[in-house]
């Protein structure tokens, strides 16, 4: 009977390795193309991540450039005005050209006849002739009119030049500035496909992709030799989006693969993997399954044909009654039952279990102190005393060894430690608490409960926080200064303008350099940066508690100033900023001393209904003014102050 009874057994056995092994196998492909499909969205996710950025710093790059040049093109005007006889002088406008820094300067008469300028092959053409020039006639029907056209090519050499247009001053006429605007050129290069696509890493045999919607066309491809082929004529369905959305095989061009694609605008960015490298690991996954699975079945039959010859029921209980006791959380606990050998046997069997089990768990704790991977883990239950827990959850929780045994060894001295341990939540966080100050140290807790037993992991996260932590100072913080970056700036004005008639008038102080391309030239870029360093901590040092400090571009600095009792307070700060320089001059490279320059000009409001930009603006064109009249000073904009 024993006999037929374990061929039956086996039989079973096999029949369920079969089963399981066919389970498995259909398991581990689907996990295999998850894992692809999960790693593939995190790749589109962030190829669309980098798009959007970079188009982002495209639109402020093209607004600051702008708003550069036509200040530039202004200052022509205004020089024009001041002195018309300097159209006559060409040495003088290559001197003015180079001042300002730009490629071309160009002054019509009123009529649009091009007259005088740096690019004397231009004199006397006509405006009304060419569609470029055209756009800048209507500046002559209304003097107020500024025009900043869009890049285009230029010239013999199609060079990109960006045009910008301001009436004359003095009399009727167009004052035009050319500039070759190759910072915006080179930043929309990287928000080019190609160039997105080399920055995201792929493993082999996966390819990257990108389809123009309105032409199936394919943008931009890993393998280039498939750039521009139309993928309908291939073979994808003309519903290739919502097909494969969510991940499907194709076999395109003789080649099977697993896409995966989604819509970003009027293109399609999409990931691809072979379908033989997807599934490259399957068939040794599988071997070891069945390995284990055949191991199963061994000391499945052997346990069971032994328990058959079994039939004592004391030894049984007494077994129970010893199971127990380890079940309590007793890993020194044996079971002891000789009233016969083959119970002798099992009580040694079931005494190497438990020893296996505990040697696997100090096993897995030794490995886990290995690979360096700072997790602790604990478990007890309610008919346990002790906790049982591995190695590394005592360094983690900052702890000496005899700490760790009087926890241990009391539940109820542990469960109360976990909950001293979350009163402190990191704020903003999900699970995260602080547990030391000195060293800072924060740890993640994740605890599971079934059936009265408790599983808890937890994992030293400090690394982590503090890179967090860099991430936020490297993006709200200019890297150079250490002061507010203009994004940061603008957003911490912004909130305090909401708050205006808390915090009274207020007033924005926009400061510039004096002569900085000029110690560049003669001392190079590396000075340069110590030069603005030492001057961005000159204000640093000096301005108040209700002041916000920032670095807008270059050698420029913005000052807000909230709370402000009277235009008296900010002239007081002026002057204390002025003597700061003064006292604390910077040595050049050449061993001389000197005190750095630096204009600035002044906007106050009382108004709260004034916009940020209107108060940037107007500070904007007293820093122009002190640039003009009285430079390494400061002049003042008022608007309805108290």
């Amino acid at each position: 009977m024993q006999k037929m009874l374990t061929k039956y057994l086996c039989a079973v056995m096999l029949a369920a390795t079969f089963l399981l092994a066919t389970v498995n196998y259909y398991l581990i492909s689907k996990e295999l193309e998850s894992k692809m499909l999960a790693s593939a969205r995190s790749k589109m996710d962030q190829l669309a991540q980098m798009l959007e950025k970079n188009e982002e710093e495209l639109i402020n790059l093209e607004e600051s450039l702008a708003e550069g040049y036509l200040t530039k093109c202004k200052s022509f005007a205004y020089i024009i005005s001041q002195n018309p006889a300097v159209l006559e002088n060409q040495e003088e406008l290559e001197r003015i050209k180079t001042l300002l820094n730009v490629d071309e300067l160009h002054v019509t008469d009123e009529n649009g006849i091009l007259c005088w300028g740096t690019v004397e092959k231009y004199f006397g053409a006509d405006f009304e002739d060419n569609e470029h020039t055209a756009e800048f006639l209507q500046i002559l029907e209304d003097s107020d009119i500024t025009l900043v056209q869009d890049m285009h090519p230029d010239g013999e050499e199609r060079k990109a030049f960006q045009y910008v247009g301001v009436a004359r001053q003095d009399k009727a006429g167009i004052v035009v500035v050319g500039l070759n605007p190759s910072r915006y050129v080179e930043a929309k290069k990287r928000n080019e496909l190609p160039y997105v696509f080399s920055k995201v890493t792929t493993s082999d045999h996966e390819f990257i992709y990108a389809i123009d919607i309105k032409t199936n066309k394919i943008l931009a491809h890993t393998y280039e030799q498939y750039i521009g082929q139309n993928v309908i004529e291939y073979g994808f369905p003309k519903d290739y989006i919502e097909v494969y959305k969510d991940g499907a095989f194709f076999d395109y061009d003789g080649k099977k693969a697993m896409y995966i694609l989604t819509q970003y605008g009027d293109t399609v960015i999409g990931v691809g993997k072979a379908k033989y490298q997807l599934y490259e690991e399957r068939m040794e996954r599988m071997c070891l399954v069945l390995f284990y699975l055949s191991m199963v079945c061994i000391v499945t039959v052997v346990a069971i044909n032994e328990l058959l010859r079994r039939k004592i029921i004391s030894g049984v209980y007494r077994i129970i009654d010893g199971m127990t006791q380890i079940g309590e959380g007793n890993g020194t606990a044996a079971v002891r039952v000789d009233s016969a050998p083959e119970f002798s046997k099992l009580s040694d069997g079931i005494n190497e279990m438990v020893k296996s089990i505990m040697n696997n768990t100090v096993r897995i704790s030794r490995i886990i102190d290995v690979v360096d991977v700072p997790i602790g883990v604990y478990e007890y239950n309610d008919r346990m005393r002790r906790v049982m827990a591995t190695d590394r959850l005592r360094q983690i929780l900052l702890m000496t060894e005899e700490e760790t045994e009087a926890l241990y060894k009391d539940k109820e001295v542990f469960v109360k430690k976990m909950e001293e341990l979350q009163k402190h939540p990191e704020e903003n966080e999900e699970n995260i608490y602080k547990i030391s100050e000195e060293p800072e140290t924060w740890i993640e807790i994740h605890t599971h409960n079934e059936n009265g037993s408790v599983f808890g992991i937890i994992r030293d996260v400090t690394e982590e926080m503090l890179q967090k932590r860099n991430i936020l100072q490297e993006r709200d913080y200019d890297a150079l200064t250490t002061l507010r970056n203009r994004r940061s700036f603008e957003k911490q004005v912004r909130i305090k303008m909401e708050q205006q008639e808390e915090c009274g008038n207020v007033a924005m102080i926009m400061m510039d350099l004096d002569n900085f391309k000029q110690i560049n030239d003669e001392f190079g870029h590396d000075y340069g940066d110590e030069y603005l360093q030492c001057a961005a901590k000159i204000m640093m040092e000096t301005i108040d508690d209700n002041c916000i400090l920032g670095r807008r571009s270059g050698d420029e600095f913005y000052i807000y100033i909230h709370k402000c009792t009277n235009q008296e307070q900010v002239q007081v700060l002026m002057e204390k900023l002025y003597k700061s320089f003064f006292e604390n001059p910077i040595r050049l490279p050449n061993g001389e001393k000197k005190v750095i320059g630096i204009s600035g000009g002044i906007a106050y409001s009382a108004q709260k209904e004034n916009s940020y930009t209107e108060l940037l603006a107007e500070a904007d064109l007293a820093l122009y003014q002190a640039k003009k009249e009285k430079k390494g000073g400061f002049c003042e904009v008022c608007r309805e102050h108290t």
